[in-house]
């Protein structure tokens, strides 16, 4: 008999990856940073007012505080769409990321975007986001929804 007892068993029976994939990791530090930069704008003014700056100095630190946090939500919305869209929905979007009011609903539509993307792969969304880190598992139960 040639048959040893103590080789583990073979098998052609493959285990799904479950770790997160590096789009993804993208994805979420890329939501959780658009939505902080819209906070930070938001609530500029009332922290300046808290502090108690006054004067044209205060006028003109707000502004370019403000015009600088333009910029960083104008380009990370950009290279958000750039994982989610086509090149040319995104050319579309940071367009329309300049006018007011409208990059609202282009802000709501990318973050709407990022997070069916991450739920669809088993990452939690919270309301600030999604805290993923390369290489972990998504929550529990993933694996039986997608088999």
């Amino acid at each position: 008999m040639d048959i040893n007892v103590y080789r583990a068993p073979e098998s052609d029976l493959q285990i799904p990856d479950t770790r997160v994939s590096d789009k993804l990791v993208k994805v979420a530090a890329r939501q959780r940073a658009l939505i902080f930069g819209v906070l930070a704008q938001i609530f500029l003014n009332p922290i300046a007012k808290a502090i108690g700056i006054k004067g044209e100095s205060a006028v003109i630190i707000l502004g370019v505080l403000s015009l600088i946090l333009m910029i960083y939500i104008l380009v990370t919305a950009v290279r958000l769409s750039m994982l989610l869209n086509h090149v040319a929905i995104t050319v579309m979007m940071g367009l329309f990321s300049i006018i007011p009011l409208i990059n609202l609903i282009v802000l709501l539509v990318l973050s709407r975007q990022s997070t069916k993307l991450l739920r669809s792969h088993g990452v939690r969304v919270g309301l600030l986001g999604a805290n993923v880190k390369k290489g972990t598992s998504p929550a529990p139960g993933v694996l039986a929804k997608h088999e």
